[in-house]
């Protein structure tokens, strides 16, 4: 296979941009801008928004295993109960997730297709994983959670101080 694989492939091929995640560049200037995240209680977002804040904000490294099994956290929450659970039992202070109807869906990696190594459509997945999120997570404004428009295509929930 050498040496059509590794870097000589991202000499020949560059993968689209929304593919790059340069997008939440914006969301991370937000956070700098207005927002100084707390590293006592846990930011919870989608595998991948949370991996790029992670590497921008120096945040506490998740749990490998949701790196290959994207949102399995956020998934998993079916029922805005169980989301005020989740919450309780992680001490979590914000929830940062993708609003569909704002974000244009990443395509496809091609790069993915050839070398198998992760799933083509990862981070279409990620962001778009629960289209009804976001009715799940408006049930904790009525606990003092406020809730904010972060740039490009977010909801930031916050629990009040």
């Amino acid at each position: 296979m050498y040496p059509y694989r590794g870097r000589f492939w991202f000499q020949v091929y560059q993968p689209p941009a929304e593919l790059s995640l340069k997008l939440i560049d914006v969301t991370a200037k937000w956070f700098s801008d207005n927002r100084k995240l707390n590293s006592d209680c846990a930011f919870v977002s989608d595998s991948a928004t949370r991996f790029m804040l992670g590497t921008h904000f120096d945040l506490p490294i998740i749990t490998r295993s949701l790196t290959y099994n994207p949102s399995t956290t956020l998934a998993s929450i079916t029922s805005s109960e169980a989301l005020k659970n989740y919450i309780e039992a992680n001490q979590v202070c914000n929830l940062l997730i993708a609003i569909p109807d704002k974000m244009n869906p990443p395509p496809v990696s091609v790069v993915a297709q050839g070398s198998g190594h992760w799933q083509a459509s990862l981070v279409q997945k990620e962001l778009t994983f629960n289209q009804n999120f976001e009715k799940i997570a408006d049930a904790v404004l009525t606990t003092g959670w406020t809730k904010t428009f972060v740039p490009p295509f977010y909801w930031l929930y916050e629990k009040s101080k």
